[in-house]
């Protein structure tokens, strides 16, 4: 499954620079990273930032064929997700989110944080907005979660400013003004947002127990226990089936 994953990722990032030969290496023109909201490691503008349990470490890519580690900052326990949108890093904890200015790619600089009670965070941002997910307990239905807006006008102080319960949801992924929440075995949620942090239920897709997803141009690709579910999305807040790649 990992390496399937890797190989679609690494495919996207190239295509991407294809794309765009203006755009910094494997970084894309929205000023996001490429990664998934449960991703530990993703590349933006030239670096690569990578989270461990306790580290937050910083690569450089100025000779992409011999990367150089120029960061490692200590974080203590509990960070499990990263993701990369203007210049800054969303670091998903078990007790919230954290936040890095990446001004300086080589030196992330911490800038603020919000906190919630313990559980997994995975996280996806647009614009001034947070998209982040709490789950606890267990999918078989021992367990449950939520998915919370959050507020980053102020870096220094994210304010949660809305939540929904969901069934167990985990990864998510972000397509113009419609989100796509993964639900494991209860299938994926769309959403339409809006600047004000509101959440509008579009529809729920049934689908094998799904985990993260990622919103590429016109294809939204999901993690499933079976392998990599892929849709279109030309129609964003109707996603279509296209093929399923097994494990």
């Amino acid at each position: 499954m990992k390496n399937i994953v890797f190989c679609l990722l690494l495919s996207l990032m190239l295509s991407s620079c294809d794309k765009d030969s203006s755009s910094e290496y494997l970084g894309n023109s929205s000023g996001s990273g490429v990664a998934g909201s449960t991703a530990t490691i993703l590349t933006y503008k030239g670096f690569i930032y990578t989270v461990d349990n306790n580290y937050l470490r910083t690569l450089s890519l100025l000779d992409p064929s011999h990367p150089v580690e120029v960061s490692s900052i200590f974080l203590g326990e509990g960070i499990e997700t990263i993701f990369a949108y203007e210049d800054h890093l969303y670091l998903g904890t078990r007790n919230g989110i954290q936040l890095y200015n990446i001004s300086d790619g080589a030196k992330p600089v911490f800038t603020g944080n919000s906190f919630h009670f313990p559980a997994r965070d995975p996280v996806v941002v647009d614009g001034v907005l947070a998209y982040s997910t709490t789950n606890w307990g267990s999918e078989d239905g021992n367990g449950g979660g939520t998915l919370s807006v959050i507020s980053v006008v102020n870096k220094n102080n994210p304010i949660t400013i809305n939540q929904l319960n969901q069934e167990y949801p985990c990864g998510l992924g972000l397509s113009g003004d419609i989100l796509y929440v993964c639900n494991a075995r209860y299938g994926l949620n769309v959403y339409r947002t809006n600047s004000n942090g509101e959440l509008n239920f579009i529809k729920n897709l049934p689908t094998d127990p799904v985990y993260d997803c990622i919103a590429y141009d016109k294809l939204l690709i999901c993690q499933t226990k079976s392998g990599i579910w892929l849709f279109n999305i030309e129609d964003k807040a109707n996603p279509v089936f296209v093929q399923r790649i097994n494990n």
